[in-house]
């Protein structure tokens, strides 16, 4: 029995040997793959017919190697040391490459978002609280200034609310204080205006006059001037902004709390698209603002704390501000998109993903496919195109659980303004 295995399996290793187009399924190279198997090859050829001879008929001959034993050795003889596969790969002088010095760094002109085994595009910068705290520590002037600016408009807000409990006219006054806390928030910056949107889905927090004013936050917040706009776009592409683009409409068509989009067409083959440009200076003031957060959010620990509740304020300050960076860098984000396209929009055949332009996208500049569309609240237009409001349902359900259960590769901002 012992013998016909070995049999068995040197026949497998003799074809694995001859067949270089199977063997390139490994993670090493064919060459040093079959090198290797020939060896193994010959091993067990010598093998075979020592055992042979050392069991001509005897039963009280020492019973050969067990099979895990033969196992293990051909595992151990195709874990190659990367050392000696550089010494079989490479010694061949007529290959276009040579062995690399083990201090040698390899460099490349291309820079991917995506890490080994991520199942996200990561974005180039990453958000490093330590490393924000040592920062700013060192700037007092700067975060003083900030926290004034944040603490006086917000305290306003609470007094007036306090004023209102205090008069028992806080339901009346309740779509005002809405309106006045939906002014405040659009003039703090990117970070307080993502913690607004946040509140905007959140009825389990916010009363219904407060839900309907916070989400104009998600895309109708106040614009940059377009000269920033279009100046981002040529220092970022290092283009001329005339020469690449036409402008179908001068005012950004829609403005959210990281860049706005304008409407645009290519000069060089026509194409209308959507041309999405981060604010001026986002990164910063979103990194003092998160500082300024966290700072505060561990003297609320510590009080919390003193009335024995266990709640960390730094953690989702952290976790949110990891997830606003990741919004920052417009490659990840088309990287992204691209993938999600690949996974969604071949299998449901009623699922559209616009097109991204890599070469004229940057981590400040996204430019992707110009696709018309309105909210699925828009009763009026639903019924203007007769869409079938069932069939929508059942296309964002079931693209959904399949984001979710498949691929857990998922849309995970699905808010009013981007439904």
């Amino acid at each position: 029995m012992f013998m016909a295995e070995m049999g068995h399996l040197y026949n497998i290793i003799t074809f694995l040997a001859l067949s270089p187009t199977l063997i390139s399924t490994f993670s090493i190279t064919p060459r040093t793959t079959i090198t290797s198997l020939t060896k193994l090859h010959t091993a067990t050829t010598d093998e075979q017919k020592t055992t042979a001879s050392a069991f001509p008929s005897s039963p009280q001959q020492t019973l050969p190697p067990s099979r895990l034993q033969k196992a293990q050795r051909i595992l151990e003889e195709l874990q190659l040391d990367p050392n000696t596969l550089l010494e079989t790969e490479l010694t061949d002088k007529t290959l276009p490459y040579r062995p690399l010095d083990v201090d040698q760094t390899i460099t490349s002109p291309i820079t991917t978002r995506w890490s080994p085994n991520a199942n996200v595009a990561e974005p180039l910068i990453k958000y490093d609280p330590i490393a924000a705290e040592k920062l700013l520590f060192r700037q007092p002037t700067k975060w003083l200034i900030r926290n004034v600016q944040i603490a006086f408009p917000l305290g306003n807000w609470v007094l007036g609310v306090a004023w209102d409990l205090v008069n028992q006219n806080e339901k009346e006054n309740r779509r005002k204080r809405a309106n006045q806390l939906l002014r405040t928030i659009t003039g703090l910056g990117p970070a307080i205006i993502k913690g607004g949107q946040a509140l905007a889905s959140r009825p389990d927090l916010m009363p219904a006059e407060y839900l309907d004013a916070l989400q104009k936050l998600q895309d109708d917040v106040p614009t940059y001037d377009n000269a920033i706009a279009v100046k981002t776009v040529e220092d970022e592409l290092n283009i001329a902004f005339g020469d690449v683009f036409e402008l179908v409409s001068e005012e950004p068509v829609a403005a959210a709390s990281i860049g706005q989009v304008y409407k645009a067409r290519l000069l060089s083959n026509g194409d209308t698209v959507a041309l999405k440009i981060q604010r001026p200076n986002c990164e910063e003031v979103i990194a003092l603002d998160l500082y300024i957060l966290r700072w505060w959010s561990g003297i609320y620990n510590a009080i919390f704390r003193a009335l024995n509740r266990d709640i960390d304020f730094q953690s989702i300050i952290d976790d949110f501000g990891e997830l606003i960076y990741r919004e920052l860098d417009y490659v990840a984000e088309a990287a992204n998109a691209q993938r999600f396209a690949e996974l969604y929009s071949v299998t449901l055949k009623d699922v559209f993903v616009p097109k991204i332009y890599s070469e004229l996208t940057t981590s400040k500049v996204l430019t992707m496919e110009w696709v018309d569309g309105f909210r699925l609240t828009d009763s009026e237009t639903l019924d203007k195109y007769a869409l079938d409001r069932k069939k929508l349902l059942d296309t964002l359900i079931q693209c959904s659980l399949r984001q979710i259960l498949e691929n857990g590769f998922f849309h995970a901002d699905p808010h009013a303004g981007n439904l």
